[in-house]
């Protein structure tokens, strides 16, 4: 999506129509929200099964799986922003501003280098453990995206970020129900890490159905736009498939 959109971001800019590269991020934005969050939130709650499947096999244990789990968790919290500088980013490089997103790449590593050291120093006592690095990660791309959004607001005179905010509370919403309905089936299959690999398969195959159903009611009802978005997404795909 950041590499599409650079294109209508570039041209917006070289026209110096900053309402349109306003409206551009925010959309790519947005949409990035809406297809990261609810993955995020799915990753979290079926790590165990996933890693099961993918990776439990021959030395790799039941335990080997619990630990990787714990660490995707983590790392699940970062992922709608690691998506979304992405977006960011493009859009100063289409403003023609290389400096800014390096300089900002250059924090970062200082941020997460400092995270790291300290989760496993300093704060080793909270138990993070491996969950730490993790989470420093996850962190670093959230303050990574906030740096990186405040200066180009600044550039901008605004990014929409209130239609974004209000985009991503939505989305949020409609992932938590989708999450809880998923551990609520989940749970009642009890522990799965003894189970065949078919039986695996299934659980993962299933659980990607019911959270899509139930993503799909829950952004209806709360009205989230950007599901329409993604509908022109899946034509044009089409379109340009046939075309082929």
């Amino acid at each position: 999506i950041a590499t599409v959109r650079l294109l209508a971001l570039s041209r917006a800019a070289v026209r110096k129509d900053l309402t349109a590269v306003r409206s551009t991020l925010s959309e790519s934005v947005r949409l990035v929200l809406l297809l990261t969050v609810p993955s995020a939130f799915f990753l979290a709650v079926m790590a165990e099964p996933i890693l099961a499947l993918l990776f439990q096999h021959g030395r790799f244990h039941a335990g080997d799986t619990v630990a990787t789990a714990d660490a995707l968790v983590m790392y699940c919290l970062g992922l709608p922003a690691f998506a979304a500088v992405g977006i960011f980013t493009r859009a100063f490089y289409a403003l023609g501003d290389t400096r800014t997103p390096v300089r900002a790449t250059f924090v970062a590593v200082g941020v997460n280098l400092a995270l790291n050291l300290l989760f496993i120093g300093p704060l080793a006592g909270l138990g993070l453990a491996h969950r730490g690095l993790a989470l420093a990660t996850s962190a670093t791309a959230v303050m990574n995206l906030a740096q990186l959004s405040w200066r180009l607001r600044a550039r901008l005179g605004g990014i929409d970020a209130r239609r974004m905010t209000r985009s991503l509370l939505r989305i949020v919403a409609a992932s938590v129900i989708t999450a809880a309905a998923l551990a609520f089936a989940l749970g009642a299959l009890g522990d799965l890490t003894t189970q065949g690999v078919l039986v695996r398969l299934a659980v993962v195959a299933g659980g990607g159905v019911l959270s899509l159903g139930v993503l799909l009611v829950a952004l209806r009802l709360l009205r989230v736009e950007e599901l329409a978005m993604v509908g022109e997404l899946v034509r044009a795909v089409r379109e340009r498939l046939g075309r082929r």
